[in-house]
């Protein structure tokens, strides 16, 4: 009487896990990193990848700065092709760093601010 119900339970366990798990990788982070400038890009995997949340960090820098997702404009962003392409706008805000642009192809990468061109290096090693 008992004989099927252990298996139907690992069944069951395994079927819970695998749709569990493709929904495991809701978040990502990818990194670029430039002449002492660090962005960390939070990125979103529920329907299709985006940009959930940016960090931003200045050469010397003591804390970590959180833009405001209406601050930013995302024009091209595809995970595939390693491609990026966004723009920060800082409304001339003191408690945010000075607007910026983001440009990358796979590894390589052109942060625009200050009216300097720093490249970098991303990471896309999610």
């Amino acid at each position: 009487m008992y004989h099927g119900l252990p298996m139907r339970l690992i069944l069951l366990t395994i079927a819970v896990l695998w749709v569990a798990s493709a929904k495991v990788n809701a978040t990502e982070s990818i990194i670029f990193d430039g002449g002492g400038y660090t962005v960390s890009i939070l990125v979103g995997l529920a329907d299709k990848p985006s940009v959930a949340q940016v960090r931003f960090n200045a050469p010397d820098a003591k804390e970590w700065i959180t833009l405001p997702r209406e601050l930013l404009r995302t024009e091209k962003f595809d995970m595939n092709k390693r491609v990026l392409l966004m723009h920060f706008s800082s409304q001339s805000r003191p408690d945010l760093p000075a607007s910026f642009s983001l440009s990358v192809k796979k590894e390589s990468a052109v942060l625009s601010i200050g009216g300097k061109k720093i490249k970098g290096d991303m990471d896309w090693g999610m």
